[in-house]
């Protein structure tokens, strides 16, 4: 095929280029209907080299349709027509990675606060001793949520390149984010900034006598981030999109608090210990203030109320369930599949206060089995809404073309 030359603006000026239009066609009915709109390519296409895009400008053939007259409303478009499913999916992984790098903030600065406390010393008895072993179920418990690599430190899991780092789930957003960056505030993107630049600065140092340091760099993270859930909650229309991305934020932090509770509390340990491991678990879903107004006692009790059934604290499960059910509802087509679970989930969340205080023989706490038990069912709904509104289509070939 012989290619047309339009004007194309170069290094060295205005010149005629070979200019190629890809169009595309839907299927539509029994036949295909070819739409609107063209990619255009500028360039030798021959000579096997990737070729910009460019826009392509289309005279018409007769002048453009007068504005409507003064006065005359023309009706909107439902909130449904206007998001392309593909923005609907980036925004529902955006809801997640977004949630995702905060719990794992927070999670890790509990963690560092610790560590920079209790580092090197011993299991002996003693508050020392209590430390350290609070310091080792909160290092195990980071990794097995954050799904990590079991040898990674803790500077790796805030900087690292590899899965189930914060700065893994921190790219990953941003990359969400700029699939859609129409649907978003202009605002994102210095938060986004802002988080990149401690990271940088956790990358390029390490603490000095023996601490980490963690906890500055994290808290200044959790700032930014704070302000992104911000955003999303007070510059958003609540259409579609909107749903489907709080749907993927209350799924993520109702795995995260059901899979840190199991990690750290999952266990009865020795008195001091389990309250170094209380304050911990709740500095890390921001409910201490609360327990401490509420449970003047202490105990592990008034953490699974606070954190499991209670409806009014925006951290527990009952209120990511609460919400997840609501977004549903107001989505197209909910799947099937999510129902089942939630609505199991929320059954347990009637029963588990009757197992609060029940410790096996081995020291695992009853309450363990349920919370396996409604992680499982999580992951269900999870899969269920990926598999309905976030699958992507394989890609395909046309014939006679290796792809």
């Amino acid at each position: 095929m012989e290619p047309s030359e339009a004007p194309s603006l170069s290094r060295e000026g205005v010149s005629d280029q070979p200019t190629a239009l890809r169009t595309f066609a839907v299927a539509h009915g029994d036949g295909w209907s070819v739409m609107s709109g063209a990619l255009g390519r500028v360039g030798d296409l021959d000579d096997g080299r990737s070729r910009p895009a460019k826009d392509v400008w289309v005279v018409a053939a007769e002048p453009a349709d007068a504005p409507e007259e003064a006065g005359v409303r023309t009706p909107g478009l439902p909130p449904s027509s206007v998001i392309t499913p593909r923005a609907a999916a980036d925004l529902h992984r955006l809801g997640r990675h977004l949630e995702r790098a905060e719990s794992l903030a927070r999670l890790l600065r509990a963690t560092a606060d610790r560590w920079d406390d209790y580092h090197g010393a011993t299991h002996a008895a003693g508050s020392d001793g209590a430390g350290r072993l609070a310091l080792d179920v909160l290092v195990a418990t980071l990794r097995d949520v954050s799904g990590a690599d079991a040898d990674a430190d803790l500077p790796e899991l805030v900087a690292g390149d590899g899965a189930g780092t914060l700065a893994q789930a921190v790219t990953a957003a941003q990359r969400n984010a700029r699939a859609v960056p129409d649907l978003l505030s202009p605002d994102a993107w210095p938060a986004f900034a802002a988080i990149e630049r401690e990271i940088g600065r956790v990358r390029r140092t390490r603490g000095r006598d023996g601490t980490l340091a963690l906890g500055a760099p994290l808290g200044r993270m959790v700032t930014p981030l704070l302000s992104l859930a911000g955003l999303l909650d007070e510059a958003m229309v609540r259409d579609v999109g909107w749903h489907l991305l709080e749907v993927g934020r209350r799924l993520e932090r109702a795995e995260h608090v059901v899979g840190t509770l199991a990690g750290t509390l999952g266990r009865a340990h020795p008195p001091e210990a389990e309250r170094l491991l209380v304050d911990s678990t709740l500095m890390a879903h921001e409910s201490i203030l609360t327990y401490r107004r509420r449970y003047l006692g202490g105990g592990v009790t008034g953490v699974w109320e606070l954190l499991l059934t209670d409806e009014g604290n925006p951290r527990s499960l009952r209120f990511q369930l609460a919400r997840i059910i609501r977004s549903l509802e107001a989505l197209p087509g909910t799947p099937d599949g999510a129902a089942l679970p939630l609505a199991d989930i929320a059954d347990i969340l009637t029963e588990v206060p009757l197992r609060w205080d029940e410790v096996a023989n081995d020291g695992t706490r009853r309450i363990a089995e349920e919370l396996d038990s409604i992680r499982w069912r999580l992951r269900l709904v999870s899969e269920a809404v990926t598999d309905r509104w976030c699958a992507r289509v394989e890609p395909s070939a046309w014939p006679g073309v290796t792809p």
